[in-house]
């Protein structure tokens, strides 16, 4: 009996050691930083890394000192890293109020088309996109998919947002801001172009993941930045606009 117990022990034991492996090999490559998607087609490499520094620009924006936001117990935003890429312009993380996640990253550079005729809105169902290689990363719950080219906006920004309750925050030729409890969303500056970034959220068969988060674009300097903030549990419509409106950039508009 004790041996038939020593096997079923290490039955058991080797059992549990195979599941803890299995979840390590999934959630490696996220805990490790970010790494690729591939669809058979698209033969464009990126690569990335890791920084602890703050674009000049996105700091502008976001009115921040050089050495700002390192401390995470009491400063308000609290910046967690960059990641810079061969192909894209970075993308900085930061942390605001312990409850949001937001990210910054210029989507385009000599831009200066109007955002009220050239950003265009959809709430359409659609799926991932094959075909093509995507840098990727979970962040907040939210998968988040960056094409790796040097994709940019020339004229037309086609948004599309699945989910609820979708809502124009605002929107004129220099800032456009949205709002929504959302499933999935996608970004890309042709309809017949594979979207530049594709963000989803994980679903599963009990629930379907809706996310709140707001999406804001702005046009600076002859340059295009995307800013993302989002909120597992709880969101108040509005958060994002209203941080950058203490910045004198966004409060002119």
């Amino acid at each position: 009996m004790t041996e038939i117990m020593k096997s079923i022990f290490k039955l058991l034991l080797l059992a549990i050691i195979v599941i803890i492996a299995f979840v390590l090999i999934q959630e490696l490559p996220i805990r490790i930083g970010r790494f690729f998607h591939f669809n058979q087609g698209d033969l464009t490499i990126d690569s990335t890394f890791l920084s602890r520094n703050i674009p000049p620009d996105y700091l502008k924006i976001l009115s921040l000192r050089k050495d700002c936001c390192n401390d995470s117990v009491h400063d308000e935003l609290y910046f967690k890293q960059t990641t810079g890429f061969k192909l894209r312009n970075p993308i900085s993380y930061f942390s605001y109020q312990k409850l949001y996640h937001l990210q910054i990253l210029k989507i385009g550079s000599s831009y200066n088309l109007p955002l009220n005729e050239n950003l265009i809105e959809k709430s359409l169902d659609f799926e991932e996109p094959h075909n093509a290689y995507y840098t990727t990363d979970k962040e907040d719950s939210i998968n988040y998919w960056y094409k790796a080219s040097v994709l940019k906006p020339e004229k037309k920004i086609h948004l599309n947002i699945s989910g609820q309750d979708i809502t124009t925050i605002i929107k004129n030729d220099t800032v456009a801001c949205f709002y929504s409890q959302a499933r999935k969303f996608e970004i890309r500056y042709n309809d017949d172009e594979k979207p530049d970034i594709y963000a989803f959220t994980t679903e599963n068969m009990f629930n379907r993941n809706y996310k709140a988060i707001e999406i804001l674009f702005f046009k600076h300097s002859n340059n295009l930045y995307l800013l993302i903030m989002s909120n597992s549990k709880y969101y108040k419509e509005g958060t994002l606009l209203n941080l950058l409106e203490h910045s004198h950039l966004i409060s002119n508009y």
